[in-house]
């Protein structure tokens, strides 16, 4: 019975940690309601999905929002920090021709 009970209790826990890694919030980025960058205002982001997955924005929560050299990226979750990171330029691409409107 207590062996039966832990693993259940392991596998919830298990479950809930990988439910929320996506919507988690770290201190590398800023918080969706302020503009770090002075760049853009919250309501000027040109896109409305992630910049990485495509999933909407708010999707998983409160948008991740990343400054990355003066430019504020917003993702659905902290976890595409990690494939932005890994050709930013691909991305701020991206967020360039939305702004421009090409």
């Amino acid at each position: 019975m207590i062996l039966r009970f832990s693993t259940l209790l392991l596998a919830s826990f298990s479950a809930g940690a990988l439910l929320i890694s996506c919507s988690q919030d770290d201190s590398t980025g800023a918080s969706a309601s302020s503009d770090v960058s002075g760049e853009l205002s919250a309501d000027a982001y040109p896109l409305t999905t992630c910049v990485v997955s495509g999933e909407p924005l708010g999707s998983m929560g409160d948008p991740y929002v990343h400054v990355h050299e003066g430019t504020t990226v917003k993702f659905c979750c902290a976890a595409c920090l990690d494939s932005f990171n890994e050709n930013p330029a691909l991305y701020l691409e991206k967020i360039a021709e939305a702004k421009s409107g090409s």
